[in-house]
C-alpha cells in the first residue's frame, strides 16, 4: 500500500463519520522528504506535535507503508522514538544507527536493515479528540488488509 492512497482513504473515512461526530478533526503531517536518521534529534513527528495524539505511518523511500501505529495519549514523540531505541554511531558519516530498534527486531528480514539505518520516513495524522486515534488506526489496518494485506511489520489489526 502506498502512503498517498492511505491519506485518501483517511479523508473518505473522516467525511463519513464527521456528520456523526462534528467535533472530530485531523491534520496530516507528511514528513517523507527526509529519513528519520537525518532529524532524529528534533521533535517528532514535527515541531509542536510530539505531545499530540493520532496515527503515525512508517514508510520507505518509495512511500510503501511498512507500519501503522497510534499514539493515543498525547505521546507521538515517545511512541515513535520508542520504535527506534537509542541511536548509536551518531557521529558516523553515514548517520546514526538504531541497532537496538524494537522495530528492526520485529521486522521481516528484508526490512531490518532500513530500520537499523534509520532510513524510515514518518508521516502522521494528528487526530482530535484523541479518543478517535484507535478508530483511525483500525480503519487503516482493515483498509490495507482488504487491499493487499497488512503492512509488512504490522502483525495484527488494532
Amino acid at each position: 500500500m502506498k502512503l498517498e492512497e492511505a491519506f485518501k482513504q483517511v479523508e473518505k473515512f473522516y467525511q463519513a463519520i464527521k456528520s456523526i461526530h462534528s467535533e472530530l478533526t485531523y491534520e496530516k503531517l507528511k514528513t517523507c522528504e527526509t529519513p528519520f536518521k537525518k532529524w532524529f534529534r528534533k521533535e517528532v513527528p514535527a515541531p509542536g506535535y510530539s505531545k499530540k495524539s493520532g496515527v503515525y505511518i512508517f514508510s520507505n523511500i518509495e512511500e510503501e507503508i511498512l507500519y501503522i501505529g497510534k499514539a493515543a495519549s498525547d505521546n507521538f514523540g515517545a511512541e515513535i522514538y520508542g520504535k527506534f531505541g537509542t541511536a548509536s554511531e551518531v557521529e558516523n558519516e553515514n548517520g546514526p544507527r538504531f541497532d537496538n530498534s524494537p522495530m528492526a527486531e520485529w521486522a521481516p528480514e528484508e526490512y531490518k536493515g532500513i530500520f537499523k539505518a534509520g532510513d524510515i520516513y514518518i508521516s502522521a495524522l494528528n487526530i482530535m479528540p484523541k479518543d478517535f486515534s484507535s478508530l483511525f488506526e483500525v480503519y487503516l489496518h482493515v483498509w490495507c488488509s482488504e487491499n493487499g494485506g497488512l503492512p509488512p511489520i504490522n502483525k495484527r489489526i488494532g
